[in-house]
This record gives C-alpha cells, structure tokens and sequence, in this order.
C-alpha cells in the first residue's frame, strides 16, 4: 500500500463493490474489455489516483476468475460470501 500523500487523504478509503453476478450479461461484467482494460481495472486505477489511503475490491460471483485479473499489490480483496443477497450484503 502506497503511502498517504497528506494528512487529508489518511481518512479516504475507497469500496469498489464488484461482487454481482452479470446473470442478464453471461459472464462477469468487472471482466469487460474498454479501452485495452477492464472495466474494473479502470475502477481500481481511478481509486489509485484519487490518493486514498486504503482501497477495497469487494467481490463475490466469480471471484477466483476476477482475483487473477487483478493486480492486487494495492489494493484490499474482500469476498462477500453472501452476494447473492444483493448490494446491500456487500456493505453491511
């Protein structure tokens, strides 16, 4: 984890959630290809520049497949067991 940058950005913490399942799509769509990256990875690179001192990835459907894609060096990698219960399990 980088170090925080100033005193401001030692209390921002950013939550991706990208636990869903995409059913209506077919596969995962954290996975999808825009602009040479996915679409998570374009997710996890904002968060990256924002400074924030602590950034989470809470995944769940597919989350073996979608970790690999990762580089995880800077980030923190939650799973949610319970993602079939919707959004909400993701921050409860």
């Amino acid at each position: 984890m980088m170090a925080p940058q100033d005193s401001q950005s030692s209390c921002i913490a950013v939550i991706i959630l990208a636990a869903g399942k995409s059913a209506r799509l077919g596969s995962p769509k954290q996975l999808l290809s825009y602009r040479d990256k996915t679409l998570l990875q374009h997710s996890i690179d904002t968060a990256l520049e924002s400074q924030a001192s602590l950034i989470l990835v809470v995944l769940g459907s597919e989350k073996d497949t979608i970790e690999k894609e990762l580089n995880q060096s800077q980030i923190f990698i939650l799973e949610n067991s319970s993602w079939e219960s919707g959004m909400a399990s993701s921050i409860s």
